[in-house]
């Protein structure tokens, strides 16, 4: 199916992407410190390591001679990495890699004057991260998945199927001030299509289980998720759950659709972790975070499972498939 390719607002940093100033020998050996957010077996998290680890070979980089990387796992719990970080920072590394926006954030806390790259956070500037996209004035740089509408787009698609959902239950953490912000979003665009939402609160993946009985018991035909690492590590547990229900759901990730999710329509993250790799190349040679621009997105993928869909008795309709990058059958 054709990709359509949306255009955020172009920063001005794209003379450092290009090619020929990528292709010098790397530096000597290397230390980065990466906080991940699982344990490191889920099929998700192993991809976005090999699109990470993969885009850096290309730059010259060989892991074990010119970069070595040292691994820390949150294992889903966010109240652990500032710890991680600080054993990273003792560790002297060169730079710190937390991908997820919640790390990033804690890891910032404690990370000094070591830069600091990530991939996958909604709002940079609203976290505390920086206060400029375009010149990032401390010591973090990375990608943005603020996309404008985005939840706007994602509650118009998840109305068009049949039978359309008229009570959306939105898993999110209630602690977390930028998914509240978000449910803001969702909320609005809901009410304009005359939906309800139901908050429903998860905060580690051992709550999933209970938010799915929740949102069932109270009424929810319709699901969507807030897009942080917590769901993406864990969306296997969370597509098998939701499995067992009526619910139409909107994942935040493809690789939720192609495990059996219903559909999603979502930034690559495999994608973004190719791009973070080349911030990382980047500060490693010497350039200096404050100036590396935060890249926002680019695309948006629609992805749209039918054998679920046929399964919970959900028709797509003809012009939903037909903008469809991905079906999977």
């Amino acid at each position: 199916m054709k990709r359509r390719d949306f255009v955020a607002a172009a920063l001005a940093a794209a003379s450092w992407w290009s090619v020929g100033a990528l292709a010098q020998s790397p530096p000597g050996r290397k230390r980065v410190g990466w906080i991940g957010a699982g344990t490191g077996s889920n099929q998700a998290e192993a991809a976005m390591r090999e699109a990470f680890v993969g885009r850096l070979h290309e730059l010259g980089w060989v892991e074990g001679r010119t970069i070595e990387f040292l691994k820390r796992n949150t294992e889903g719990d966010l109240g652990r990495v500032e710890g991680l970080a600080r054993e990273l920072v003792a560790q002297k590394v060169d730079l710190i890699f937390a991908p997820f926006g919640p790390h990033a954030v804690a890891a910032q806390k404690v990370a000094g004057s070591i830069p600091l790259v990530f991939a996958i956070i909604s709002d940079p500037v609203r976290s505390g991260l920086t206060t400029s996209l375009a010149r990032p004035d401390r010591n973090a740089t990375g990608l943005s998945t603020l996309f404008a509408d985005l939840w706007e787009l994602r509650i118009q698609l998840l109305s068009q199927i049949a039978p359309a959902p008229h009570r959306i239950a939105v898993l999110m953490n209630p602690d977390i001030e930028w998914q509240t912000r978000q449910y803001s979003q969702i909320r609005e665009a809901c009410t304009k299509r005359g939906l309800e939402t139901l908050q429903v609160a998860v905060r580690r993946r051992e709550d999933f289980e209970g938010a799915i009985e929740r949102a069932v018991r109270e009424g929810a035909d319709g699901l969507v998720h807030m897009p942080d690492g917590l769901y993406f590590i864990n969306h296997r547990a969370l597509v098998d759950l939701v499995a067992r229900t009526r619910l139409a759901a909107m994942y935040a990730s493809l690789e939720a659709v192609e495990g059996g999710g219903l559909m999603t329509y979502s930034i690559d993250q495999v994608h973004l972790m190719r791009k973070a790799a080349v911030y990382v190349d980047r500060i490693l040679r010497g350039a200096n975070p404050g100036e590396l621009p935060i890249e926002r997105p680019t695309r948006l993928y629609l992805a749209l499972n039918l054998k679920t869909a046929k399964a919970q008795g959900i028709n797509f309709p003809q012009s939903l498939l037909l903008r469809a990058d991905r079906v999977v059958e």
